[in-house]
């Protein structure tokens, strides 16, 4: 079991007894090592084992140092910049945290803290919020009511005024989601609304709460506004309809809407009306563009009498 030029030295496993001498017949004696935790070789003189990296000398029987749950010895896991050293408790590998780091291995922030892995403490508003813990990602506390931002140093949405913070009673309807100015308390409306609570239609709208826009026709209409739930637009004498959009009874070619000028006579009904090419709509014994003539079968224009075999018509 000897080894070397001069064969003075013990292979590995065996090593040389201390005080034997140098010229001694079988000196080197086997190393009592158990190779699960030592390199299987062992010190001269001594017979002390040598010990694997993560275990400790003399007897191999704890972890060493950044090592931890023997037998095992696993290497200690902890955050480098959330502990202090990049050693861990050896039995249950607990990494001793730098304040505002937590868990295990330091790998998150504590109470109080948010930002992993550059944790910065939480710093709530003491006045207006529960408590000094946060949101471990975005660091949001948690505020009391009427309070808002990150650090409830500010009003939430929809009061104004801080520190007193009161509601700016707009209508949630008619606002946008900024709801109001935080420090006037002025509500900020959708387009469409107004009022100083946004509890009504703007001027152009109609409906509320749903309020749409008028959409008056700019040729037949007198203005942008409308009323009712159907959103009547009020309209020039010669136009018609909910949106002014067409010509009234007795006018067409809309957007002109020039008078049908339909013979009173012959035009069935007293507004004289006629079509959207201007062919006006007689009465039964009337034809004619405008009315004007007695229909086959009648006689007396412009009264159009009594129905008659064709041959005995006065034309």
């Amino acid at each position: 079991h000897t080894t070397g030029i001069n064969c003075d030295q013990c292979q590995d496993g065996f090593y040389r007894p201390a005080g034997t001498s140098i010229d001694a017949i079988d000196v080197c004696q086997p190393c009592q090592c158990d190779r699960r935790f030592s390199t299987g070789k062992c010190f001269t003189g001594t017979g002390i084992c040598e010990c694997r990296p993560n275990y400790q000398e003399p007897d191999c029987d704890k972890c060493s140092y950044g090592y931890y749950d023997f037998p095992q010895c696993k290497e200690c896991e902890c955050f480098r910049n959330g502990t202090a050293g990049n050693i861990c408790e050896l039995s249950t590998g607990q990494c001793p945290c730098l304040e505002g780091y937590g868990g295990t291995f330091c790998k998150e922030c504590s109470a109080n803290y948010f930002g992993f892995p550059k944790c910065q403490g939480c710093a709530c508003n003491p006045e207006h919020s529960i408590d000094n813990n946060c949101n471990a990602v975005s660091g949001q506390c948690q505020c009391k009511t009427n309070y808002g931002g990150r650090q409830c140093g500010q009003c939430s949405v929809g009061f104004f005024s801080y520190p007193r913070c009161g509601s700016c009673q707009c209508d949630p309807v008619g606002t946008t989601d900024e709801v109001c100015d935080a420090v006037s308390g002025a509500c900020f409306c959708k387009a469409g609304y107004a009022g100083a609570s946004c509890n009504q239609c703007a001027p152009g709208y109609y409906n509320y709460p749903n309020c749409s826009k008028c959409d008056c026709s700019v040729e037949g209409s007198t203005g942008s506004t409308c009323s009712g739930v159907h959103g009547k637009c009020e309209c020039k004498f010669n136009y018609g309809g909910t949106k002014c959009n067409d010509c009234s009874p007795g006018y067409y070619n809309f957007p002109k809407c020039v008078p049908c000028n339909c013979n009173w006579r012959g035009a069935r009904d007293r507004a004289q009306s006629c079509d959207h090419s201007g062919n006006c709509i007689c009465k039964d014994n009337f034809e004619g563009q405008k009315c004007d003539k007695c229909k086959e079968g009648y006689y007396n224009y412009p009264y159009c009498e009594g129905k008659r075999a064709k041959e005995e018509c006065v034309l």
